[in-house]
């Protein structure tokens, strides 16, 4: 499959392994869409200097090969066994910070606080993986 990969400073597409089946606990994508948000621009670039230090990206930009892109959405094409409210044909849309659903704070209705955030990335493909709470 396609995969647009921050390489050395910039992206490149190349072709990549399509991802296997969905492990008990994922969800399988086939990508639609995927924004291009500010973050990523900013990790490919070190000279972007109005971003608190501990988030500007390193002297050359993020090391890769990285696929990113977290702010998509696509159809759902394959779905782990413990996969239970999302199925096959599925559209859906993805969010970036996917809180656990385990911890204090998930459990009490602030899952923004969550303390073990599952990250949701590697959209600039043609398939990606995922959390079903993503």
């Amino acid at each position: 499959m396609k995969a647009a990969v921050n390489k050395e400073g910039g992206l490149e597409v190349i072709d990549v392994p399509e991802p296997p089946e969905p492990g008990p606990d994922q969800v399988k994508v086939k990508i639609a869409y995927c924004g291009i948000c500010g973050s990523e621009l900013h990790s490919l670039d070190p000279e972007y200097t109005s971003r608190p230090p501990q988030f500007k990206a390193p002297p050359g930009g993020m090391k890769g090969p990285r696929i990113g892109g977290h702010e998509a959405s696509g159809t759902v094409v394959a779905v782990g066994s413990n996969v239970q409210d999302i199925k096959v044909g599925d559209r859906v849309a993805m969010n970036f910070r996917t809180p656990c659903g385990n911890c204090y704070y998930c459990r009490n209705k602030m899952e923004h606080f969550c303390q073990h955030v599952i990250p949701a990335t590697g959209s600039y493909a043609e398939y990606a993986m995922y959390h079903p709470n993503a």
